[in-house]
């Protein structure tokens, strides 16, 4: 298959029959036509997406088919260094990628080409390959070993070409098209370059510009107009950039269609909105799912398995941005309609908003995190257009940082429903569960429904996921309310006491030592030191960096290496190397405060995270260790000398600072120290 502009192997949809078979009579009845189908598309503000959702629900409610939907954003999104720094904790959606992997689907539709429009070609083969025990149709993209479904990307978008060349006489077109990862915009560039040709003009770099991020295309667009100062034509990739379009032109006191025609592709919701309406290439993102769901249905009905191509047509939709006309106005009938719908729509919204300020208001009085504060959460749904939900939360919060593989607790706790339009908190001993029975809890009916799951999260913070039925015109609300429930439960976690985390961290410790469980490495806590091991570092220098009260503070990382233990090892043997080390970690414990974060995260590396008191420097504790070292040596009687090579990085706490960039900082001056370190003899 085609994906992403490259070549690749599609692993999702390689199965047998047999083995389908087997998997759908583990699942299900031989009397059951009932499937749960799983959508797995970004954002769900996109417009583009949202289509997707409304297709493939339109489409499940003709079938009585189970539909999942999971929201994960994009690939390669999030981190430092981006243009709009709201985006640095998006990629934490992609942990939705866990939950569609159950064993518990049928079929998954993946709209991969929108996902993945940033990412590279082994970034989108390795999320192909997690799904490979589960069959998948592409949306958006072509396939050659699994079922695809695909826009004719040619008839429409030549169709509006050629109007702007022989209609509107445009002698200088240019186009915005997407990054080469979106094989949508490849073939549609294509398109647009063949007719430039057939046109005796000479595509180029100048006249051909790539943009990463329709939403914020302003640059490219400021860029393209620069270049070309006689363009009278912009054709676009899709609406979305269109709509960054209309924004410079009138910056620059140009009115599309009447000083430059543009065109978009999609025929997204807004675009006979827009001031012009836009003229667009429409293709119907919400048809092209809803076909695709049926056919997958069909597939799964019949057994056959086999590979299916489906496209959809696109037609050129002419409007003012091309044609430079007045169009029609709308009657009195129709802007009473119009207003009628925004009014209902609006209404909506408002109710929504004062549920939400109920939510923060409670969330401020109720501190605590029992069963009826969760349920709170909940009644916040409570209306007539929201059906069942639930909420599902991680005993503790889990760290996930972004390049780090996501790692699913094994247990997840369902603390509040609504089912029926009843919310309830389920009993206690009938809230643990395994991540598989997020669908198979005893409240849980599936059968005939749609729900979105959105993760429930703050900064690099995991605290669960919220899985609910609701119309997608109320996503941006059930996000919006994912948020408030984040707020509300990392103050729930504040709020507890010292004590009672530590007497819980305790138990887990205790629990963790019985059951031996992967020697230790679960713990925290190094066994020869009893200092924090590198998990327990991580852990805490997180939550000391997070931690509101210690934002502008001064801190300091240090690194240290003990030198020579493999000489210690080899001429006196392993136990002194073991005394060596555990000199190392006394004389750094006890050189820092309490409230340092002392670790031992290698074999003889050890960090030290801390504050710095008033008037206090890193060379400071550097010293002052190595001055403890030389006191201790003194009465070791041993006959070598424990030395320590040490770095240290200092900085001021912020919100953008990363442990993972202080700690390579650290380990740089580390390198430096060691460079001087004396003979092992001496």
């Amino acid at each position: 298959m085609r994906l992403c502009d490259y070549e690749i192997i599609a692993v999702g949809g390689n199965f047998s029959d047999l083995k389908y078979i087997f998997m759908k009579m583990i699942r299900m009845d031989s009397e059951q036509h009932s499937y749960r189908i799983g959508l797995i598309i970004a954002d769900i503000e996109d417009n583009f997406s949202n289509a997707l959702a409304k297709g493939a629900m339109k489409a499940a409610a003709e079938s009585g088919d189970s539909l999942f939907i999971y929201p994960v954003k994009y690939l390669d999104i999030g981190g430092p260094g981006l243009l709009d720094p709201k985006q640095q904790y998006e990629y934490q959606y992609n942990m939705l990628f866990a939950y569609a992997k159950s064993h518990q689907l049928d079929f998954i539709l993946m709209g991969l080409s929108s996902i993945g429009f940033r990412s590279t070609r082994e970034k989108c083969l390795s999320v192909l390959d997690e799904f490979k025990d589960i069959p998948t149709l592409l949306l958006c993209s072509k396939g050659e070993a699994c079922s695809s479904a695909m826009y004719d990307n040619v008839t429409g978008l030549r169709q509006g070409i050629e109007y702007l060349f022989n209609e509107r006489g445009c002698k200088h077109p240019c186009m915005l098209s997407g990054l080469f990862t979106n094989e949508d915009a490849v073939e549609r560039e294509s398109v647009f370059r063949d007719i430039m040709i057939s046109h005796g003009m000479e595509p180029s770099e100048k006249n051909i510009l790539h943009i990463r991020d329709s939403k914020l295309c302003d640059d490219v667009v400021e860029e393209l107009l620069s270049l070309n100062p006689d363009v009278d034509a912009i054709v676009c990739f899709n609406d979305e950039t269109a709509k960054g379009v209309y924004q410079v032109l009138e910056k620059h006191g140009l009115r599309p269609g009447r000083d430059i025609a543009v065109l978009g592709f999609d025929d997204i919701s807004e675009s006979s909105e827009m001031d012009p309406p836009l003229a667009t290439i429409r293709a119907d993102a919400a048809a092209l799912c809803e076909k695709a769901f049926h056919s997958v249905h069909e597939m799964l009905s019949s057994g056959n398995m086999s590979p299916r191509n489906i496209v959809v047509n696109t037609e050129f939709i002419l409007r003012e941005s091309a044609s430079g006309l007045i169009n029609r106005p709308l009657s009195i009938k129709e802007y009473q309609h119009q207003i009628q719908r925004y009014k209902h729509l609006l209404n909506d919204f408002h109710a929504m908003d004062k549920r939400m300020n109920v939510v923060s208001r409670d969330m401020l009085m109720f501190g605590s995190s029992d069963n009826e504060n969760y349920t709170r959460f909940i009644e916040a749904l409570k209306m007539p257009e929201i059906g069942d939900c639930y909420l599902y939360v991680f005993e503790r919060p889990v760290l996930y940082l972004k390049d780090e593989p996501w790692k699913t607790p094994d247990d997840i706790y369902l603390r509040a429903c609504k089912i029926d339009q009843k919310v309830f908190a389920p009993p206690e001993s009938g809230q643990k569960l395994t991540v598989d029975e997020i669908y198979g809890n005893p409240y849980f009916k599936a059968e005939g429904k749609v729900f979105i799951f959105i993760d429930i999260y703050s900064r690099s913070m995991q605290y669960g996921v919220l899985m609910c039925e609701i119309p997608y015109i109320y996503f941006r609300y059930i996000e919006q309310l994912c948020f408030q429930i984040s707020i509300a439960l990392k103050i729930m976690n504040l709020f507890e006491s010292s004590e009672v985390l530590l007497a819980e961290k305790e138990e887990i410790l205790k629990r963790l030592e019985k059951e031996n469980l992967m020697l230790g490495n679960i713990s925290n806590t190094d066994e020869l030191t009893e200092i924090l091991n590198r998990r327990g570092f991580v852990t805490e220098a997180f939550k000391l960096l997070t931690e509101d009260e210690n934002m502008g503070k001064g801190a300091a990382l240090f690194y240290a290496d003990l030198n020579y233990l493999k000489l210690i090892n080899d001429r006196y043997g392993h136990s002194e190397g073991d005394f060596a080390i555990k000199a190392c970690a006394d004389v750094i414990s006890k050189t820092f405060s309490r409230n340092s974060i002392v670790a031992r995260i290698g074999g003889d590396e050890f960090a030290v995270l801390t504050l710095l008191p008033s008037g206090m420097t890193g060379n400071s504790f550097i010293n002052a260790v190595k001055d403890n070292l030389s006191l201790d040596n003194l009465g070791f009687d041993k006959p070598y000398i424990i030395r320590l090579s040490i770095g240290v990085h200092t900085f001021r706490i912020s919100d953008s600072v990363q442990l993972k960039q202080i700690m390579e900082k650290a380990d740089e001056a580390l390198y430096q120290d060691k460079l001087h370190k004396p003979a092992f003899d001496k």
